[in-house]
């Protein structure tokens, strides 16, 4: 022990240390030792060592209670010493006297954001937001915090408050239009149409090419449903300028030409839909054709427009001369008018599809 107490006055650890250790390896028990050899292993930092050391001491020692006593001193110490040593607190340390130190900063809500410590983070943006501002990175970094928390209602007043500061920037923006189109997409959930289209006309006038085609559809669909047929009419002509491939944009034209009571503008736009589309829809969408001219011919007999209705007629059998209830039609509305030569012409259309209805028809004129 004298020896080991020389070495230690004189600043020698491992001298002091190597003769603690020869007297333990002869006294293996003796608990001046072990407080020996555990001090100098605390001077040294080499908590590691000494926990592990202390450990094996207490398993079969007659002094384990104060060998308990001594491991818990020292690894309160060690704890204390790792904290001590670590980045995050030292860079808080140095963050804490200069909130302007960039590399504290970054390192600071890296490591925050990273452990999910995001009141941490937010205390840190605070700080920063109190020294440089409302700089655009601050407040991206703030808003994705929030976004990671779930708050999304802060979140939004972040990007809101971001686009006011800064409406040229690009990121800005698209975050922006992403926020725009979340609230749209609510509003029609609720069937919100005039808000819905405040934010939808937004998107399709600042979003990327595929969202901005996507706003666009969406504003026509709010002014579909708000029966603004003219507007809706000049965002269909932008979406078949935009894209012409598109051919289903004819079957919305003429769907709002009938439900502005045009309904000879509807079977047109139709007609030239069914010249446009790929060769294997064209069945269908005569189908869809004689639908549409069903109900119109329906509309103008029941408002007693019996010449109007003749007038469909004969366009809607230009187009599909074959349709059984369009020469129904042409047959029915010609013998009101007492056009005979209508109804014969009429009658012996198409003589492999003739029904009753049409043989009864024929026998009338004879």
């Amino acid at each position: 022990l004298n020896v080991i107490n020389n070495y230690l006055r004189i600043g020698d650890y491992e001298k002091a240390l190597m003769y603690a250790e020869r007297g333990l390896y002869n006294m293996p028990d003796s608990l001046n030792l072990i407080h020996k050899k555990t001090d100098i292993l605390g001077e040294l930092k080499r908590y590691n060592e000494l926990l592990s050391f202390l450990q094996q001491k207490m398993k079969n020692s007659d002094n384990r209670n104060a060998l308990l006593r001594k491991y818990d001193y020292f690894l309160e110490e060690a704890a204390r010493d790792g904290r001590r040593s670590d980045p995050y607190v030292l860079y808080k340390t140095v963050f804490e006297k200069n909130p302007r130190n960039q590399e504290a900063y970054n390192y600071l809500i890296g490591t925050a954001i990273a452990n999910n410590h995001y009141e941490d983070a937010l205390d840190i943006i605070k700080r920063a937001k109190a020294v440089n501002g409302e700089t655009k990175k601050i407040l991206s970094t703030e808003q994705n915090i929030y976004t990671l928390m779930g708050a999304l209602s802060k979140a939004d007043q972040l990007t809101i408050r971001m686009y006011e500061l800064f409406p040229g920037d690009e990121d800005i923006v698209s975050l922006y239009v992403q926020y725009r189109t979340r609230q749209a997409r609510a509003y029609m959930e609720e069937e919100m149409y005039e808000k819905a289209l405040l934010h939808w006309s937004f998107v399709a006038q600042h979003a990327g090419e595929e969202d901005a085609g996507a706003g666009l559809i969406s504003v026509y669909n709010c002014l579909y449903q708000l029966k603004r047929y003219e507007e809706a009419l000049v965002v269909l002509e932008e979406l078949i300028y935009d894209y012409p491939a598109e051919w289903e944009w004819r079957a919305k034209k003429a769907t709002i030409y009938g439900e502005q009571g045009k309904f000879m503008e509807a079977l047109d736009e139709y007609a030239y839909l069914i010249t446009l589309a790929p060769y294997q829809e064209r069945k269908r969408l005569t189908e869809g054709y004689d639908e549409l001219a069903t109900v119109f011919t329906k509309k103008l007999i029941e408002d007693y427009l019996i010449t109007d209705a003749r007038k469909l007629v004969e366009k809607w059998l230009e187009v599909h001369p074959s349709s059984e209830q369009g020469l129904k039609y042409a047959l029915s509305l010609s013998t009101q008018m007492k056009d005979y030569e209508a109804v014969k012409k009429y009658a012996v259309m198409e003589p492999e599809k003739k029904d009753i209805y049409h043989i009864i028809k024929l026998a009338q004129v004879h």
